[in-house]
């Protein structure tokens, strides 16, 4: 009975031994696994770049298709009288501001925001349509009106801002560059 008492504690430290090496090995697994996880994650954002690849370029046909449809909204908002004779062209004028209203929502939940374009031109979000010759120096190079408004995401521009630029030309004589800012300034207030 002893003996086999003792080979069974020898077959019990056996398998203690055992069971301390299969932790070891479980241990060793188990570092290995947790770098695995980063190169999972890099693998799913890879997958996800080249969903966004595959549908961006519909996705921005689709902006710049509402884009047009904005611009056309606008075009006729500018043509309507701002102040209307009757009430029938009043909420004609309204619904259309009511259209131009929605579109620009639409493309705000869409990530697009309107290309600042007050002050001075800046080429990565201007285009320059045509230079425009001013009479005061600090007009130069500033935007001047803004011909048809720019958009752009996080990542890019959609469209550049189309924009009339002061080009500024001194004059021959002393005294035109004397009245110049004096007329500018009457034209500021």
């Amino acid at each position: 009975l002893h003996n086999e008492v003792r080979e069974l504690h020898q077959l019990f430290a056996a398998q203690q031994d055992r069971l301390a090496n299969l932790e070891t090995v479980m241990d060793t697994t188990a570092k290995q696994v947790t770098f695995l996880p980063p190169q999972v994650r890099m693998l799913g954002g890879k997958i996800d770049s080249l969903t966004t690849s595959i549908s961006e370029g519909r996705y921005r046909a689709i902006l710049l298709s509402l884009l047009g449809v904005y611009d056309l909204v606008d075009k006729v908002l500018r043509t309507l009288p701002p102040t209307a004779e009757s009430d029938a062209e009043g909420d004609h004028r309204r619904n259309y501001e009511v259209l131009r209203t929605q579109l620009r929502q639409i493309l705000e939940v869409n990530g697009l925001s309107e290309i600042p374009a007050d002050g001075a031109f800046d080429p990565k979000g201007h285009r320059a349509l045509q230079r425009v010759p001013v009479k005061d120096p600090a007009q130069a190079n500033r935007v001047l009106e803004v011909v048809r408004p720019g958009f752009r995401t996080e990542q890019s521009i959609l469209r550049y801002a189309e924009v009339l630029v002061g080009h500024y030309v001194p004059t021959e004589n002393a005294e035109g560059d004397d009245r110049a800012p004096a007329s500018n300034t009457g034209a500021s207030d």
